[in-house]
Formats: structure tokens, C-alpha cells, sequence
């Protein structure tokens, strides 16, 4: 199978917030299980479906900073009736973004 991602995924673990406009301003509680320069692997704990919703965002929690970026849905599979993973496309992710990672993971 041909890889089609342009960037390598760093598994580590990061906080975050997955919002959509119906569940503002709190949002889900996710775990991000891996990250790469242009989307992300969530760990989500809410029985609520996770949709192809347009917009998606993602409040990333760095120790410095939290970045709050566009997301697009890729994937999504249910563990349980609570747990589901999901694959998201960051959306033009800022140089901040990236400058970010780079520094967290050195």
C-alpha cells in the first residue's frame, strides 16, 4: 500500500479540545495519540459521533501555548460506546504550528 502522507506522525501524547458550532465554547476532551506537521490521530471520549462537520477545530494544549486550529475530518472508528479514534487534515496550519511540534519533540 502507497503512503500518502507527506509527513511522518510523531506519536506523542498531547491534550486538546474538539469543537464543531453545536458543541461551543467547551467542546470534547480529546488525546492526541499521534501529530504530524498536517493532521492528527484523536483519542475521543464521548458517545457523541464524530461528523464530517466543516467547522471542526482543534484547540491544541502545547505547555506554552494552546493553537487553535481548522481541522477536516479523514477517518474516524468507534472502540465502545464512549471511545472513538479519528484521523484529521489540518487546515493551512500556521508556521506556528509546525514550529510548535518541532520544538515540543526536541
Amino acid at each position: 500500500m502507497k503512503e500518502k502522507r507527506k509527513f511522518p506522525r510523531i506519536k506523542i501524547p498531547l491534550c486538546a479540545q474538539y469543537k464543531t458550532a453545536d458543541i461551543q465554547p467547551y467542546g470534547i476532551p480529546a488525546v492526541i495519540r499521534d501529530i504530524s506537521f498536517e493532521g492528527v490521530r484523536l483519542i475521543v471520549d464521548t458517545p457523541r459521533e464524530i461528523s464530517l462537520n466543516p467547522k471542526a477545530h482543534l484547540e491544541i494544549i502545547f505547555p506554552q501555548e494552546t493553537l487553535n486550529v481548522p481541522m477536516q475530518l479523514v477517518w474516524s472508528k468507534k472502540h465502545s460506546l464512549t471511545q472513538q479514534e479519528a484521523g484529521f487534515s489540518l487546515i493551512n496550519p500556521p508556521k506556528k504550528y509546525r514550529d510548535l511540534i518541532y520544538n515540543y519533540i526536541s
